[in-house]
């Protein structure tokens, strides 16, 4: 037995073109959204272990942690955790502006 298939319009070279833009995977967009939440957790780890270990090593709870913070101060570990701080604060900052910029195009712009 045949199958009979009724074609009830025939698309025109441009809608054939935008269905097939439709059927693309989406794959693309999923990968770099992937790699960017993957920076953007870098960032935090960076930001949480720095300020920990800072705590930690450079400004102990004690008297002679509060004796021994002018020396501790400049020290390079001590440095390299305070910008590990600075700027993972930073990051973070910028990538909630840049997530909220983006959110506000979407909706400010709709595509047809």
């Amino acid at each position: 037995m045949k199958k009979v298939y009724y074609v009830l319009f025939k698309p025109t070279i441009m809608e054939q073109e935008q269905i097939q833009e439709q059927k693309k995977p989406k794959y693309s967009y999923i990968k770099e959204i992937g790699k960017i939440a993957a920076i953007y957790l870098l960032w935090i780890l960076i930001h949480y272990l720095s300020a920990h270990l800072y705590v930690y090593w450079c400004t102990s709870s004690s008297l002679i942690g509060f004796i021994l913070s002018p020396f501790l101060t400049p020290a390079p570990h001590c440095q390299a955790l305070r910008w590990g701080i600075n700027q993972g604060a930073n990051q973070i900052v910028l990538m909630w502006s840049t997530a909220g910029t983006w959110l506000l195009m979407k909706i400010a712009i709709k595509e047809d």
